[in-house]
């Protein structure tokens, strides 16, 4: 009685780890394709807690008309079956519903739906069965279902624990799923009471082996080598070549890259715009940039100023580690990797910076708290008395419209003294672009008019032969007003998935 007691509570703590893991996990299973957004965490959390109510109900219910552990092991044999589409389908799926060209709200809620909500409603129904089959009588069921349910949340503690701490940084998330699977099919094995639970828990076993090896090693398609693919604490990363070019992704967005064969040519270009904010302060030697990437701008910034005191901040130590091995990136006393956060960086203050760039993207674009007036406010103290901020702006995530781009530039122009905007691809009149963006905004008020800011980046770009300066540069406008709508972004309001997706 004791021993099948503590079994049915190792059942109950592992079947509340792999709920919370699997919930973990499902978002970067989303996030190929739907990015790491509120709108993907909101159809999760959705599905999941939809899937325990219900779970909950049937649970009970079933549990009334069959007290019986057996049950139990047949349930668990079923959720552990119904995670495997995740590792073998789930790229097809997104497919399909990208394809669709869904809402990316109903396309997210649609794809967490089919995939998680199977085995997380069957993973829901254990806890009430458990409490069931461990009180033969209304006597002790108060103090039983206390003790279940804070054995499943401990569990649930403990695997959100090490999901997000341990696992995902260490292992692929196909490898983990199919983990969670095992771990299902044995607590199937630990209540096996019959040939229906044999049989169960057996053809359960068999589908994670057969899925272990149907499982497809990532491929080279289309003229594109994968170098590296890898799941990091904030990204699915991805090192890939065409012909002699090497780029780096996170996720479904492109982050950098580098000409093998001429590391000193920008691939994007982009990059070498950073160098306008010379027109604005010609003088700069201390940088700071927030983002790593590639490392290919302050890697050139190193080459074209060598005196020039370089901070790069990055808060994913492998991006730093991947810029090393695959990008060339090499750090000096002159040139660091800071392993952080940007806006924590900071705010630790220390010596002024004459110029901070801002690069910094995860899967969806920039992250919120690096967008808001108090963020430009922080960088604007770390700079000196005419110090100069730069950021990147991607059209292709800032909205159908340009709305994320046109609020964050409107808080910008409202925190410096004036404001420099460059967009090649901004065609006059409307609003929307689809590649880079550049702002230069200046501590001091004191203007530098659009010929004098050309003709002083024309004449780094010469100097340096930085042909991307000259086009970013071609067209620039100062302080211009929005030309739609838009709030500021600030840390109490920063409505940054809706202004894209709306």
């Amino acid at each position: 009685m004791r021993s099948s007691r503590l079994r049915l509570q190792i059942v109950v703590a592992l079947s509340g780890a792999v709920i919370m893991s699997l919930e973990i996990l499902g978002s970067r299973v989303l996030a190929p394709s739907y990015g790491s957004s509120v709108y993907v965490w909101g159809s999760l959390l959705t599905v999941f807690l939809t899937a325990l109510a219900v779970g909950y109900a049937l649970g009970g219910r079933l549990a009334d008309r069959y007290p019986d552990p057996s049950a139990i092991s047949l349930i668990l044999a079923g959720a552990a079956v119904l995670i495997l589409p995740a590792i073998q389908f789930a790229p097809g799926l997104l497919a399909a519903l990208g394809r669709a060209n869904w809402d990316l709200r109903l396309g997210s809620l649609a794809a967490a739906l089919a995939l998680f909500l199977p085995p997380s409603l069957l993973m829901g129904m254990v806890s009430p069965f458990a409490v069931r089959v461990a009180v033969p009588n209304m006597d002790r069921v108060g103090s039983v279902a206390g003790s279940y349910s804070a054995l499943s949340t401990a569990g649930s503690i403990l695997g959100t624990l090490a999901t997000a701490f341990v696992l995902i940084p260490m292992f692929s998330v196909p490898t983990l799923l199919l983990v969670l699977a095992a771990t299902l099919v044995l607590c199937a094995i630990l209540l096996m009471a019959n040939r229906a639970t044999v049989l169960a828990a057996s053809l359960a076993a068999l589908a994670c082996v057969f899925t272990g090896f149907a499982r497809r090693p990532v491929e080279d398609i289309s003229g594109v080598k994968i170098l590296l693919s890898r799941d990091t604490a904030y990204h699915h990363l991805q090192v890939y070549q065409m012909d002699r070019v090497r780029l780096m992704r996170f996720d479904n967005l492109t982050q950098g890259g580098v000409h093998l064969d001429r590391p000193d040519r920008s691939v994007f270009g982009y990059d070498e715009a950073f160098f306008a904010a010379w027109a604005v302060k010609p003088g700069i030697k201390r940088v700071c940039v927030i983002g790593l990437g590639a490392g290919t701008f302050p890697r050139r910034l190193s080459e074209v100023f060598p005196d020039a005191h370089i901070d790069t901040v990055e808060i994913d130590p492998v991006v730093a580690q991947v810029a090393r091995e695959y990008f060339g990136f090499k750090e000096s006393e002159r040139n660091k990797i800071h392993i952080e956060d940007g806006r924590v960086f900071l705010a630790r203050g220390g010596e002024p910076y004459d110029l901070i760039v801002l690069d910094a993207y995860n899967a969806t674009g920039i992250p919120f708290h690096l967008m808001t007036r108090e963020f430009f406010a922080l960088a604007r103290t770390r700079l000196t008395r005419d110090g100069v901020f730069a950021a990147n702006f991607l059209g292709k995530v800032m909205g159908e419209r340009g709305e994320l781009f046109w609020a964050a530039y409107g808080t910008i122009r409202r925190v410096f003294g004036q404001t420099y905007l460059m967009a090649p691809d901004l065609k006059e009149g409307e609003t929307a672009f689809i590649r880079n963006a550049i702002i230069v905004a200046s501590v001091s008020a004191d203007p530098v008019t659009p010929e004098q800011f050309r003709s002083n980046a024309a004449t780094v770009a010469r100097q340096w032969r930085l042909g991307a300066l000259e086009v970013f540069t071609s067209i620039v406008r100062r302080s211009p007003p929005a030309p739609i709508e838009v709030p500021e972004l600030s840390d109490a309001y920063a409505p940054i998935e809706a202004l894209q997706s709306f």
